[in-house]
């Protein structure tokens, strides 16, 4: 899960550099105006998808967290015979 979630947040920064790239550049050279217009469709591309993975993934990850701690909080009840 945490490699996934690391690929995932990787290419959200990639798409989003991308983005600022193309955005932020003004070249006179039309071959280089075509190639950041192509870098500013890849980060349109995949920023909404790769945030929509992050935010999947991480979701999964906490409810994972929130049933372990559960798991050990009800562990640790009846350890000491309060649950």
């Amino acid at each position: 899960m945490k490699p996934l979630l690391i690929a995932a947040a990787a290419a959200l920064g990639i798409a989003l550099a991308a983005l600022g790239i193309a955005a932020g550049l003004r070249p006179d050279d039309p071959a280089a105006t075509e190639f950041l217009v192509g870098l500013g469709y890849f980060g349109l591309l995949l920023a909404p998808a790769s945030a929509l993975t992050v935010l999947i993934l991480g979701g999964i990850a906490l409810v994972r967290i929130a049933r372990r701690d559960a798991a050990a909080n009800s562990e640790a009840l009846r350890a000491t015979g309060r649950g």
